[in-house]
């Protein structure tokens, strides 16, 4: 487990120049209605005090200034470490132990479902699974994930944050008796911070982390969410080879890094998926219209970068050649 360290335009950690082309940098720079084990949920405790916030600066460098999202929201409380979450499980006695296993157990049958997932709006249970647990008692902040483990794979975790992420997206068409935009905003800051805080997700499919990141990229103004949206950009730097990512991943982590115009590795990552998907013929021509714009919206955000010039060239000139792309924009 390594530390976060918050990203900015300077930060050159990790830029390091490799051998592969694609990793050169160009500009020179480096529903259950069914309860857990616990009590029901009625809403998060007010625990954490008022938010602060802070103005999102927007300028970079020489480049225009950019239409702010707002004021980003400086995280509710404090950090998630894989260090108190060790701690707080090796503080249980034999029976709270016990609790914390069926905990464990129910949380992820939740998550498994689906099925059901899929059709639930169970704003409770969302807070319920952060909340009303063992682990949740004994952390400063009166919240944990224990569906998630240190002891499972990357790509599991990176698969059950995902689903829960979605159950909190679904519930926030439909909250529950007593749950508010702030719970969910709560549960949603502890996901994205169990991902790059924690160093449990480190080696998880970039096809996984994309969905994970499109979802965190709904959030812009939580500072929370894109520190994780950093990270993952950081994974895809460190990747030896990209040509398993095809089109919609790659759509999918450029929509997110281009919410994060004032990260330094969010550009890198930008930048390598430019190159990616220019030698990839077969990933470029099978992006579809709504893709493309997507793309290209993500280039524009560092268009003096010379990789995001060139691919933003190229998908001008395939929707120049096809006329049913052109249409169907």
């Amino acid at each position: 487990t390594h530390s976060h360290r918050r990203d900015d335009p300077t930060e050159r950690r990790g830029t390091a120049p490799e051998r592969r082309p694609d990793r050169m940098p160009a500009d020179g720079s480096v529903s259950s209605s069914h309860r857990g084990p616990q009590r029901p949920t009625h809403g998060l405790e007010a625990t954490a005090g008022r938010l602060t916030e802070q103005q999102s600066d927007r300028t970079a460098g020489k480049r225009p200034r950019e239409e702010p999202y707002g004021q980003r929201k400086r995280p509710m409380h404090r950090l998630v470490t894989a260090a108190d979450l060790r701690l707080a499980e090796h503080q249980l006695g034999s029976e709270a132990k016990k609790r914390l296993q069926a905990e464990r157990k129910w949380y992820q049958q939740q998550l498994s479902a689906s099925s059901q997932i899929a059709q639930n709006h169970n704003a409770g249970l969302c807070v319920s699974m952060a909340r009303d647990n063992e682990l949740a008692r004994r952390i400063a902040g009166g919240l944990a994930l224990p569906f998630l483990e240190g002891s499972v794979n990357a790509q599991t975790n990176a698969q059950r944050l995902d689903k829960y992420l979605q159950m909190i997206a679904n519930a926030r068409r439909a909250k529950g008796a007593g749950i508010t935009h702030h719970d969910l905003d709560r549960c949603t800051e502890l996901a994205a911070q169990y991902l790059c805080e924690t160093g449990w997700f480190e080696g998880a499919s970039l096809k996984q982390l994309a969905h994970v990141g499109n979802k965190l990229s709904k959030h812009p103004n939580q500072q929370s969410c894109m520190d994780a949206i950093a990270w993952i950009a950081g994974q895809l730097a460190q990747a030896d080879d990209l040509s398993g990512l095809r089109a919609y991943p790659s759509v999918l982590l450029l929509n997110a890094f281009a919410k994060n115009i004032n990260s330094g590795r969010c550009k890198r990552a930008v930048a390598r998926l430019a190159r990616y998907l220019q030698r990839d013929d077969q990933a470029r021509q099978s992006l579809d219209a709504q893709s493309i714009g997507l793309a290209l919206n993500a280039f524009s955000k560092w268009f003096d970068n010379p990789d995001c010039q060139s691919m933003a060239h190229s998908l001008a000139a395939l929707l120049a050649s096809d006329s049913r792309l052109r249409h169907a924009m």
